[in-house]
């Protein structure tokens, strides 16, 4: 059985059209075309430098091996608590945004970025199965696990239920990180807009407004917006 060549800048072919897609389901931002060009190379030395492997561009056996590893099957896994530290959730939001859109975050999306997954995950203390934000599992392929949630399921009069609901399940926090920039993108695009802007209550409200969440929304923008206030910036909390 051939052994599988390394790859390397300048590389062309299927097994390197097999490398991209495996970056891209890492969430990346790739075309896949079996060119190894500049962007894979970057998006490689970007994953070899997350998992501590040596950050050379080349494609070999521990490389293969570390991204063998995140691959993600589907169906239902078991809750497990992955932490992260306040600095170290500020770290890993900022890192997921350079895989989804290849530029770092301005310092007001991070901030609300943070604030608002800090609220989902109690300060990173309730991250389970490196799913930043607590995203929900509906129509998604890949792993999952389950929480009993109380759920709001009827407003004016409120009436509430306990719900067994999936919620995604991601091999690495980059990887949650990614995916949480991916569906903050695709679904909650106004958001977005007053994450840039530094509004975190009216980013709250937006957020609520599209489905993020059936609480009621004034004490989640206040969260928020508290939150937003105490950002472990490198130079201390935000005014």
């Amino acid at each position: 059985m051939t052994e599988p060549r390394f790859l390397r800048i300048g590389g062309e072919g299927d097994d390197v059209a097999a490398w991209q897609r495996q970056l891209v389901a890492l969430g990346y931002r790739l075309i896949v075309d079996g060119d190894f060009g500049p962007r894979t190379d970057a998006a490689t030395r970007s994953f070899q430098r997350a998992r501590n492997l040596a950050v050379d561009g080349i494609v070999g056996p521990r490389t293969r091996a570390a991204a063998a590893s995140l691959t993600t099957p589907s169906g239902l896994v078991a809750k497990v608590t992955t932490p992260l530290s306040e600095k170290a959730l500020r770290d890993v939001l900022a890192r997921g945004h350079e895989l989804r859109f290849g530029r770092a975050p301005s310092p007001e999306r991070l901030a609300c970025a943070w604030a608002h997954v800090a609220h989902e995950n109690a300060r990173g203390r309730a991250v389970h199965c490196n799913n930043l934000g607590n995203i929900s599992a509906f129509s998604w392929p890949n792993t999952y696990y389950v929480i009993r949630v109380q759920e709001r399921v009827q407003k004016n009069p409120d009436v509430w239920r306990w719900v067994d609901m999936r919620f995604r399940a991601h091999a690495a926090p980059e990887v949650g990180s990614s995916d949480y920039w991916a569906v903050m993108a695709q679904s909650y695009a106004a958001a977005l807009v007053l994450f840039d802007a530094g509004r975190p209550y009216e980013a709250a409200l937006a957020l609520g407004r599209k489905g993020y969440f059936t609480a009621h929304p004034e004490p989640y923008a206040t969260s928020m917006a508290q939150l937003y206030r105490s950002f472990p910036a490198d130079g201390g909390a935000k005014g």
